[in-house]
């Protein structure tokens, strides 16, 4: 304990040394976690974004084979998939069905590509009540050949209310098909996230790509938080695999959520099978971005802390040299080598420890402050933005793994010093004139 008391000591008296080290330390620890938790917070945006756009975190879609051999996007077994859900255990907040289709809606000469959601407008009273309409109103739903798009797309197209557009379509067998809509509503928002979605009725959506009047391609499944989606789909996707044939869910990368198809693969299947993706999957890849991230940002931390490392050691050099006839006196009055190794190697843990403890807390600051600033939503990157804000999400595995790494390194630079401190003959030392 008297080696702490000594140590804190020493740091508070040459407070202006112990400010210059521990605060390149904290500026080292300050922009690793700034990129770790700003990293691990645009993968949460996508995720909620992603759940904001398509109103789910589970997505169930079906295909079936023919005898022709030709692959059909449908779900065959709706009531018994319903059934499962209902059985499955799982939190079940809300559950909507689609047809969805990506479409090129054509206007004279000009031509945009957008996602027509085929809706259920009797159960779609949350996405109802979340419109906000530039023009037009709620009550263009009722008429079944009226599209819904956002301000953004009908700046692109140059469509005004009660405009005619050509959609060009997919049908669920691969063939092109064509319809006319009527725009019904214009919404407000130039944001890239609304713009990517359009709506419609569904009976006409299913008319256009070739399904029955009450048939839909895909159930949507809304749980309470993302937190809780793996596990969840986990349950769910083991309860439809006992009744069920299921695609293997590492192979739902191949699903386009919004083209609703199943891309070519060499797994052989016959007859109708069904595919569980979750919206973490979704953003499965960016995972993998955030650990190259980190591993990338750590490297850079142990890059920018050996030549922080390197002043350390130069400059608890020169407090060995300073502290010679502190040093040869103490050892006089008994102290033994291994006290002042451990004067210097707590001076030194201490130091590490404050910096970077400091540079958390101002990174938390920063964090705070970056988030306020709105960055818009009119671009491609309000997909890695909340709200057009910065998210950062605390990453507490990476950040104590800093901390540890900090400390050892500087740890490691004070132990040659403190050695040389520890072996002064102590006669020569009172006698040392520096």
């Amino acid at each position: 304990m008297k080696y702490i008391k000594i140590a804190l000591r020493n740091l508070s008296r040459e407070k202006k040394r112990s400010f210059l080290l521990g605060g390149a330390i904290a500026f080292g620890l300050l922009i690793i976690t700034v990129v770790n938790c700003a990293s691990a917070g645009a993968v949460k945006a996508i995720s909620e974004n992603i759940t904001k756009i398509a109103d789910g975190h589970i997505f169930i879609q079906g295909e079936q084979r023919l005898e022709s051999d030709k692959v059909v996007s449908n779900l065959a077994d709706k009531d018994g998939l319903l059934r499962v859900i209902d059985e499955s255990g799982i939190n079940v907040i809300k559950m909507n069905m689609r047809s969805e289709v990506r479409a090129e809606l054509i206007f004279g000469d000009d031509s945009s590509r957008t996602a027509v959601s085929g809706m259920n407008w009797d159960r779609e009273v949350d996405v109802k009540n979340g419109f906000r309409f530039k023009e037009g109103s709620i009550d263009s739903i009722n008429n079944k050949y009226n599209i819904i798009i956002n301000e953004k797309l009908a700046e692109s197209l140059n469509v005004e209310l009660g405009d005619s557009v050509i959609a060009k379509v997919m049908t669920v067998t691969g063939q092109t098909n064509v319809g006319d809509f009527v725009v019904g509503g214009i919404l407000e928002g130039t944001d890239i996230l609304s713009s990517m979605s359009s709506y419609a009725n569904m009976d006409y959506i299913n008319e256009l790509i070739g399904l029955e009047k009450d048939d839909y391609q895909t159930i949507y499944i809304r749980l309470e938080s993302i937190d809780v989606v793996d596990a969840a789909a986990e349950k769910l996707f083991t309860a439809l695999g006992q009744e069920y044939q299921m695609k293997a869910r590492n192979d739902n990368s191949d699903i386009d959520l919004f083209s609703l198809a199943f891309k070519n693969e060499d797994v052989e299947w016959d007859g109708q099978r069904y595919s569980l993706t979750a919206v973490t999957e979704m953003v499965g890849i960016l995972d993998q971005f955030v650990g190259v991230v980190n591993a990338i940002s750590f490297g850079v931390l142990l890059l920018l802390f050996l030549i922080i490392i390197v002043g350390v050691a130069n400059t608890f050099r020169m407090i060995m040299y300073d502290r010679v006839k502190e040093i040869g006196s103490m050892r006089a009055m008994g102290m033994q080598k291994g006290g002042i190794r451990s004067i210097f190697l707590f001076e030194g843990f201490f130091l590490a420890l404050a910096g970077a403890f400091s540079g958390i807390i101002l990174a938390g600051i920063l964090m705070f402050g970056l988030s306020f600033i709105d960055l818009g939503t009119d671009h491609a990157g309000a997909f890695f933005l909340n709200n057009g804000h910065l998210l950062f999400v605390p990453v507490l595995g990476p950040i104590l793994l800093n901390i540890l790494t900090v400390g050892l390194l500087t740890v490691l630079a004070v132990l040659f010093p403190a050695n040389k401190a520890a072996n002064l003959d102590p006669a020569k030392a009172i006698a040392a004139m520096y």
